[in-house]
């Protein structure tokens, strides 16, 4: 009796501890534990998706950095020389305005986001920055969401929209 009346004392002083300390039960450590895990990889996937993120920033900068340095120095040689004439001017503020289109097309960066309906948190992909954008219309066609879109007016006549990069020919 006296054995029986140790182990229920033991017992009843178990449950009074879980009682008073739930989050020491070992299936509560669990889900700790898992919790930390998964914190743990969404930081490692926000780091790596920082540094992806930066690394195209900084491509992108040193290219139209390079581009601009470029143009000064061509700037600087025709006005020391006194040699330009007024269709050299009109190029020129349109290339100094392209280096700074080319500039902002990094804040159109892309995020997407791991479709896996199954994933608890879906992980962030960065589509790299793309410098392809309309320019240029000829005739009944207009130019939208910031040189990404084109779109044909009413009319049937034909129309033309010139990109930045290079493209194949193409009828719609």
């Amino acid at each position: 009796m006296d054995e029986l009346t140790t182990n229920q004392d033991q017992f009843q002083q178990m449950i009074t501890e879980q009682e008073s300390q739930p989050n020491c039960h070992p299936l509560i450590k669990k889900i700790n534990e898992w919790t930390q895990e998964s914190i743990d990889k969404i930081h490692r996937a926000d780091e790596d998706a920082r540094k992806q993120l930066l690394t195209i920033l900084v491509t992108h900068r040193s290219k139209v950095t390079n581009d601009l340095t470029y143009f000064i120095q061509e700037l600087s040689k025709a006005r020391n020389e006194d040699d330009y004439i007024e269709t050299d001017l009109e190029e020129w503020i349109e290339r100094l305005n392209k280096l700074q289109r080319d500039l902002n097309v990094a804040q159109t960066i892309n995020f997407c986001a791991d479709n896996n309906d199954s994933a608890l948190i879906s992980k962030i992909y960065i589509n790299g920055i793309s410098t392809d954008f309309f320019s240029q219309t000829i005739c009944d066609i207009q130019i939208i969401e910031d040189g990404k879109v084109v779109v044909h007016g009413q009319t049937n006549q034909n129309a033309v929209a010139c990109g930045t990069g290079e493209y194949s020919f193409r009828e719609h």
